[in-house]
Formats: C-alpha cells, sequence, structure tokens
C-alpha cells in the first residue's frame, strides 16, 4: 500500500458528514428495516411521523450526500462525484474510504475506517496531481428510505396522505350533517301541530269592514256569521261564503263580547251593563237584562249564560229561558274571562289560576270549585279535544291542562303577551295577540308556527272545520283552518 502524507490532526478527526457517513454505512437488511418503519408511520400519530421522518432524512442525505453536509467545503464526497463518473476537482481531499469489492457487499462501518500505517501513523493524502478518475463506485441499494431526503421532506410525502384521510373524513361529517338538518327540518315541521292534520292552516279574509272598525267578537251558526263592531255599535250578519253584509243593527251601547245559542245572539252591552237577547235571522232585539257589573265575557252551559264582569270576583248565572239573573258565584281565584268545557265552566282568575266550576242540578246547591295554578296573568281560556288551554298574557305562556285531574301537562313558552286562544275541531291551538297582526299555531316541541291575518285579533273562536278570527285596524274576520 503506498504511504500517505499525514493530515493535520483535524482531518483525522471524524467530520460531522463522516460520521453521519459511515453511520449510513448499514446492513441491506437494515435499510430494508428502516423503509418498513417508514410505511409504519403513515399510521402513527403525528409526533410519530414527525421523528421517524427525520431519522429517514438524516440517514438518506448522509449515505448520498455527506460531502454536501460539510461546513467549511474542505472535501467532497467521493461517492456522490464518482458515482456520476466525474474526476474530482484539483485540490480536493480525498476522504479515506477504499473501495470495498463489488461483489462482496459491506458489513459493518468498520471497513470504511480510515487506513493506518503499520506505524500507527496516519496516513498521508496523495498529492493533488496523483489523483485518477474514479473507476468504479460502491453500489448502494435502492430503496425509499436511502433516497436523499431534505429535511422536512418525509413529512410533505406523509402529510397529503393524511391530509387526503382528513379531508375523506370532513366530508362524510359535513354529509352526515346535512343530512340530519335535512330530517330535523322535516321532523320540525311535523311537530309544529298539536292535531292530526299536517301541512299549514289556510287563511282567507271572510268579512271586510271599514279600516277604523274593531270587531270584538265573531260567530257561526244557521249558514250566517256574525260580528260585533265595537267602533260603531253594530251587530252584523254575513254571508261567510261570499263575505256580503246581509243585514245589521245598531246596539244602545259597545258590544264587547258575544254568543250564538240556538236562534239568538247574546251580546254583552259594556255601555248599559246588560246582555242583550237578539233573534239571529232578523236581527231584532228580544229582550235584555240588567247586570250588577260590566260584562266581560260570555258562555253557556246548560240553560244558563255564564256572564264574567269587571268585578273579576264573580261568575252571574243568566237563564237563556226566562232572561233572569241567577244567584252569582264568588270564585275564589277570580273570574276574568269564561269558557265552557268537559261540562263545567271554566274562568281565568286574578291569582294565576284556572278555576273549574260545575253547577250543581240540585236547587239551592252551590257549584263545585277547583282551581289548579297556571302561568302569571291567564287572560283567555278555551277547551280542546283533550285539555283545556289557558293563555297567560304576562309570563308569555300557554298552559295545557287535565281537565280531569286538574293537573298542568304541559307550559309552552310562545312569548309576547298572547290575549286570545281558540282550538280547531281537529285539536289545533291557536294563539292570538291584540297587539299584532298575525295568530300563531302552537307546536308541540317546537316554536309556534305564525301565521299572518292581517289583522290584530281581539277574540278567536272555533267555527267549521277551523278557526274565526275578530280583528281590528283593519276590521275584518278571517278563517283559519
Amino acid at each position: 500500500m503506498a504511504e500517505r502524507t499525514p493530515t493535520s490532526p483535524s482531518s483525522r478527526l471524524p467530520h460531522k458528514g463522516q460520521g453521519s457517513r459511515m453511520t449510513s454505512s448499514v446492513s441491506k437488511a437494515d435499510r430494508t428495516a428502516g423503509t418498513e418503519d417508514t410505511q409504519d408511520t403513515e399510521d402513527t400519530q403525528d409526533t410519530e411521523d414527525t421523528q421517524d421522518t427525520q431519522k429517514a432524512g438524516a440517514v438518506g442525505a448522509a449515505s448520498n450526500a455527506a460531502g454536501a453536509s460539510m461546513a467549511a467545503g474542505t472535501s467532497m464526497a467521493a461517492g456522490t462525484s464518482n458515482a456520476a463518473g466525474a474526476p474530482k476537482p484539483a485540490g480536493a481531499t480525498e476522504t479515506a474510504r477504499p473501495s470495498p469489492p463489488p461483489a462482496a457487499p459491506r458489513e459493518t462501518a468498520a471497513t470504511e475506517a480510515p487506513t493506518v500505517a503499520a506505524n500507527g501513523a496516519p496516513p498521508a493524502p496523495a498529492p493533488a496531481t496523483a489523483l485518477e478518475p474514479a473507476t468504479a463506485s460502491v453500489a448502494v441499494p435502492t430503496t425509499p428510505r436511502a433516497a436523499p431526503v431534505a429535511a422536512g421532506a418525509g413529512l410533505a410525502r406523509i402529510r397529503p396522505k393524511r391530509e387526503l384521510r382528513r379531508r375523506r373524513v370532513a366530508w362524510v361529517v359535513a354529509g352526515i350533517v346535512a343530512v340530519a338538518v335535512i330530517v330535523a327540518g322535516v321532523v320540525h315541521a311535523k311537530e309544529r301541530t298539536t292535531g292530526t292534520t299536517d301541512g299549514p292552516l289556510s287563511v282567507e279574509t271572510v268579512l271586510q269592514l271599514p279600516a277604523n272598525s274593531v270587531v270584538t267578537a265573531v260567530a257561526e251558526g244557521d249558514g250566517a256569521g256574525f260580528a260585533t263592531d265595537a267602533q260603531r255599535d253594530l251587530l252584523i250578519r254575513f254571508d261567510p261564503a261570499t263575505g256580503r253584509v246581509e243585514r245589521s243593527v245598531t246596539l244602545r251601547g259597545l258590544p264587547s263580547a258575544m254568543v250564538l245559542h240556538g236562534t239568538e245572539v247574546w251580546v254583552a252591552d259594556s255601555t248599559n251593563n246588560a246582555v242583550v237577547e237578539i233573534d239571529a235571522k232578523t236581527l231584532h232585539t228580544v229582550g235584555s237584562t240588567s247586570l250588577p257589573d260590566t260584562p266581560t265575557s260570555l258562555s253557556v252551559l246548560g240553560d244558563n249564560l255564564w256572564v264574567t264582569t269587571k268585578d273579576v270576583t264573580q261568575l252571574t248565572p243568566v237563564s237563556l229561558i226566562t232572561g233572569v239573573v241567577g244567584q252569582p258565584v264568588s270564585v275564589l281565584s277570580g273570574a276574568v274571562r269564561a269558557a265552557e268545557g268537559f261540562g263545567a265552566v271554566w274562568t281565568t282568575g286574578t291569582v294565576n289560576r284556572l278555576t273549574r266550576i260545575v253547577p250543581s242540578t240540585s236547587p239551592g246547591v252551590a257549584p263545585m270549585q277547583s282551581a289548579v295554578e297556571v302561568g302569571q296573568g291567564p287572560t283567555a281560556v278555551a277547551a280542546g279535544v283533550d285539555a283545556m288551554w289557558v293563555a297567560n298574557t304576562q309570563s308569555g305562556t300557554v298552559s295545557q291542562v287535565d281537565p280531569n285531574t286538574m293537573a298542568v301537562t304541559a307550559t309552552y313558552n310562545v312569548g309576547g303577551n298572547p290575549d286570545a286562544i281558540a282550538v280547531t275541531p281537529d285539536g289545533r291551538v291557536l294563539v292570538g295577540y291584540s297587539s299584532g297582526n298575525v295568530i300563531e299555531e302552537l307546536g308541540i316541541d317546537s316554536k309556534p308556527l305564525a301565521i299572518p291575518v292581517g289583522t290584530h285579533p281581539q277574540d278567536m273562536t272555533a267555527a267549521g272545520s277551523g278557526v274565526w278570527v275578530a280583528g281590528a285596524n283593519p276590521g275584518r274576520v278571517v278563517r283559519a283552518g
């Protein structure tokens, strides 16, 4: 072996690039294992991905570009330049690594250690002029891990696959959410009604009056519709099919409430503290009965007309046969408005209660009373298919009450100040607000469905297959059903 000129002490020390090169001179089995590690990292967490990829980049870069990683550029990797068949540049220092026989694989990194002279002195580098072009290069097995990898390039190869998986997951989640929204919308639409009929209610105007009219009450029967106009003190009979006014009559005082019973219309006269009986066909006055106070609402049960007054403490019966006032009933919870249902008269009270009053069939026996607490400021009350419904004006709620157990089975938050309520024959509950121009259909487990009616509801009553709404400003009667 030719003797070489000793190099400087610094050149004998393993260079950072050379150390990496020797580290990369592992067996083919090690490289194959490294490749399998790289493939396994694609299914691990982001932290493990980063660590394995950095290892792969360091090993691959060192095995093919050791000279390129040297900071001072004092030597060039012989494997890199010789593999291309190019001569070493003048003045370059040869890396002390003998080329192993082509047929014999390198076993360990020790075969690439610098050759040491027999006397223990470091080998001397050959003169630059004596360098000969390389005639052979070391064959390095080509594996994904042995390829030169720049810093972070492994992550660039792994991330697109992970990104694709994430995008697929995102699209799947988005699809599930879209389907859920559609299904929820369908279910929500069906839950808006309390009855058995699906679909929105139809709304039509059946009577149009002058804009300043105030329709305070409405009724239907005897093939005709009836409405009271408090602005002009009128009782009007009209054809509900065409909206044509058939006849009208001027009353003595302001009509505040009305109820139809048989062939007579009973109207509350708030000006004269009386109830007036009027023939439904001719609109001729049959009789008038004076009351102890101003009437506010009317209800019919049995042979009596039951009247609430501004006194709000009593319920006064008036005979439908004789027109004679009976013994007033003192209602402990108060009597603001009255409605008939389930064989009793129901009154909303002044202490946030709904009272059931069952008249006695025996003369001189006081009616039985029972009460249940509802929302704040109960006003309107109506009977439904299987419950009593109360509009609580102050709390903006509607209470559903079991008429047999006298228990509140549900409370619905409707907002605003509901002061009118009615139930269609098929069980739909409609709520009115005198301060707005809409009514709302109460929904189970959902928000109420607003229905524009083009007028401010003053009164609502079940009529035919729907509900009639008496409105003001403009004065009209609207049928919803």
